[in-house]
């Protein structure tokens, strides 16, 4: 998931939120992939993932550590109970990073129970509207909420 760097309303990247985006690969991917870094960019915040930190020769975990670091927040699809995405929100839980769950109904909208209390958007693939919709009700409130804790 090589996410296209693109700078929002002529501010540098490090001038910008950013938010870490751990997202699935495969087959109808990247339209999620596209509304969600659409959205982050409509609101002002830089979408970073693993594959833009990476150095050739580094440890995946540094690379790991860095983003979630340097991320002020999370978007993260649990379709599939991917271990490496529930591992680094792991991390980001405890680093104290907001987040929130994307959750596919083609999956069953099926969320692991450790992570029920959290925050989530159950989402249509066939109806990207309405993703895009709660999508950016969720980026402006934790943009405005990391705003006032500054």
């Amino acid at each position: 998931m090589a996410i296209k760097k693109q700078q929002t309303k002529n501010t540098s990247p490090s001038q910008l939120r950013k938010c870490l985006l751990l997202l699935p690969r495969g087959e109808g991917s990247s339209e999620i992939t596209r509304i969600v870094c659409s959205v982050l960019r409509d609101c002002g915040v830089y979408p970073i993932s693993f594959e833009d930190r990476m150095q050739v020769g580094a440890l995946w975990v540094d690379g790991v550590m860095t983003s979630l670091r340097e991320a002020d927040f999370l978007i993260a699809d649990v379709t599939g109970r991917n271990a490496n995405v529930l591992f680094e929100l792991g991390i980001a839980h405890g680093l104290g990073k907001p987040f929130v769950l994307l959750v596919s109904v083609d999956g069953n909208g099926d969320i692991p129970s450790d992570l029920m209390g959290y925050q989530y958007i159950a989402y249509d693939p066939t109806d990207i509207y309405m993703l895009r919709s709660k999508l950016e009700r969720f980026v402006q409130h934790v943009v405005e909420r990391l705003g006032r804790a500054s």
